[in-house]
């Protein structure tokens, strides 16, 4: 963002907002066994974890695109489903914690 905090902060938002839920349509698209879908929603997710420098949700996103990729069964997806659930939470509750902070 080469230090343009609206930007960061438009950003931001767009992740919350966006990606929020984004484990109960991977986990719908599983259900459905539409893994190309399911790959286009952790591939989203990792692209724009790193693009807001949520690492480790990066991280996790990637590893279950390997996972979905390589064709691991569905059950065997969920420990990374769950990582990924957490890193999510995580990065959804720094992004409000930033946009909640007094500008400065």
């Amino acid at each position: 963002f080469d230090g343009n905090r609206d930007l960061y902060i438009r950003s931001l938002k767009r992740f919350e907002v966006t990606h929020r839920n984004d484990i109960g349509k991977l986990m719908s698209t599983i259900a459905a066994g539409d893994r190309e879908q399911a790959v286009r929603v952790v591939h989203t997710l990792k692209s724009t974890a790193a693009a807001v420098g949520a690492e480790y949700l990066r991280a996790a996103a990637a590893s279950l695109e390997s996972d979905i990729r390589s064709g691991k069964a569905d059950k065997d997806l969920s420990a990374s489903i769950d990582m990924l659930g957490i890193e999510l939470r995580c990065a959804c509750a720094a992004a409000r914690r930033t946009l909640d902070a007094p500008p400065g």
